[in-house]
């Protein structure tokens, strides 16, 4: 819970023992305690509400930043490293597509990202259990990219391609996928502890950025290099795991931890995380992100069968890359106003425009084979990618911005990865049912049925499901409070 704190006097930190003490009436609701003068000394849960106090912010955003500006670049060179292997993930298919492998087995494939979904399973253990020499964070980050750096190097990714080796490549990337899985809970959990708390919510601009150019150079760049005849696959991803064993040991030895103060054993964090999954804050947010996610996975269908209609991987690749430089801008840019908004409202509002691009996607798709070389049906391509792109990135950075706000630092990596996870598998289950589900319906038609139900479902339920958990206190989502006297909430700090 990001607490705002109005205080008498200037207070530039709390005492490790201070404690807070919240006043808790249920007789009390949202717009009562909203019209209620506050009293010095007390604490304020939940989103600026003054356009002043935003004005105010948005002047000293900067200033804010000065103290951290070193420990924000740390967190994005790791959120780059963690976007390779996922890049590398994502151009397999196109490798696979332009060799003539059907959807069933990229559906297979596709698994490969599932341990990403599951991290929350052994979340706890990374938060709880590590070596005070090494540091609680660089416990599990250090050997989590050297072995992705290893990987890179020695696996035969190439011949794996050429000769359809399917179940090879898959198992290969769900071992990527599980190390990469890991190193993000532990950098998750670090950056509640580096960055300042008004700062924290910048860690989600340094996610989207970091990852999006990590994908990037696995991907779009490789192709681009690749259709110039500058590098093979075995070469950049050898390249890519001599960067991450290089990086990896600068971290190692240069950057330092704090000793850990507080920490429960990996018992309690499960116990923890079982508390927070009956928090009905939380259950709702599972219900309505299961659906809310489940028409996006037409995009990456649309974009392979734009691919089988004849637009080479080249010119998607050279497409994709003036749009990551989009995408990168964009987190960028509009970091100041993502820190001043509801993550869950603009999540809404950027809901029903990417619902619409979805008919765009089949109309493109089944035009590629008669147009696949017109400049105009290209340009149409890319403006759809881009839309799809900065709304996908827009409720990315949204989500995880109301994540960190509502999460306890002290259990950083353990409420981040659950509350990821929920995201993650609600983003994930998508992409191999819309593969399949295409497999036998074909993609018009399977878009028409998920494209349908989505909108009724957002229509009856989604909207007022949003607004509920806009609505909800901050409160709401702590699952740890110690209650004292008359309905006092006593946080330690």
């Amino acid at each position: 819970c990001t607490l705002l704190v109005e205080m008498s006097g200037p207070v530039s930190r709390l005492s490790k023992n201070s404690r807070l003490t919240v006043s808790r009436s249920p007789s009390v609701d949202a717009s009562q305690r909203a019209s209620q003068p506050q009293q010095s000394g007390s604490v304020q849960c939940g989103m600026p509400e003054d356009d002043d106090d935003l004005k105010k912010k948005g002047d000293t955003f900067w200033a804010d930043i000065k103290d951290d500006w070193h420990n924000i670049a740390i967190l994005t060179l790791l959120y780059i490293l963690q976007g390779i292997p996922l890049g590398l993930a994502g151009l397999a298919p196109f490798l696979l597509t332009e060799k003539g492998v059907g959807m069933t087995a990229l559906a297979t494939f596709s698994m490969c990202v599932f341990p990403y979904s599951i991290k929350v399973l052994w979340a706890p253990i990374v938060d709880s259990v590590f070596f005070s020499a090494v540091g609680r964070r660089k416990t599990w980050l250090i050997p989590s990219q050297l072995l992705i750096g290893i990987l890179l190097i020695i696996a035969p990714i190439q011949r794996w391609v050429e000769d359809l080796e399917i179940s090879s490549l898959t198992v290969l990337f769900v071992v990527l996928y599980f190390c990469a899985a890991t190193q993000d809970v532990a950098v998750d959990g670090w950056a509640l502890e580096i960055l300042s708390r008004k700062n924290v919510s910048l860690a989600s601009p340094c996610n989207t950025a970091g990852q999006t150019l990590g994908m990037f150079i696995a991907s779009s760049g490789y192709l681009l290099l690749s259709s110039n005849d500058m590098a093979t696959l075995d070469q950049f991803s050898q390249f890519s795991g001599l960067c991450f064993i290089i990086v990896t040991t600068c971290i190692w030895i240069f950057k330092k931890e704090d000793p850990p103060e507080g920490i429960e054993d990996f018992h309690g964090s499960y116990k923890l995380m079982w508390k927070m999954f009956k928090l009905p804050a939380v259950r709702s947010m599972v219900g309505q992100f299961w659906f809310a996610k489940a028409p996006f996975g037409l995009a990456s269908v649309a974009v392979l069968q734009i691919q089988e209609g004849g637009v080479s991987k080249e010119k998607i690749a050279v497409m994709n890359s003036v749009l990551t430089m989009v995408l990168i801008l964009f987190p960028a840019l509009a970091a100041n106003w993502f820190k001043n908004i509801d993550g869950m409202t603009l999540f809404d509002k950027m809901y029903i425009p990417r619902l619409l691009l979805g008919p765009v996607a089949v109309a493109l798709a089944a035009m590629a084979p008669s147009f696949a070389h017109s400049p105009g049906y290209l340009a149409v391509v890319f403006i759809w990618l881009l839309f799809d792109g900065v709304l996908a990135t827009g409720q990315f950075i949204s989500q995880m911005s109301f994540f960190n706000k509502v999460s306890d630092p002290m259990y950083g990596g353990t409420y981040m990865t659950f509350l990821n996870t929920i995201a993650n598998i609600a983003a994930f289950w998508p992409i191999p049912f819309s593969l399949r589900c295409s497999s036998y319906l074909g993609f018009g038609t399977c878009s028409f049925i998920m494209l349908t139900v989505s909108t009724f479902w957002y229509v009856v339920f989604g909207k007022a499901g949003f607004k509920k958990l806009s609505a909800l206190r901050s409160e709401d989502w702590l699952v740890r409070p110690d209650v004292e006297g008359d309905g006092e909430i006593v946080v330690s700090t």
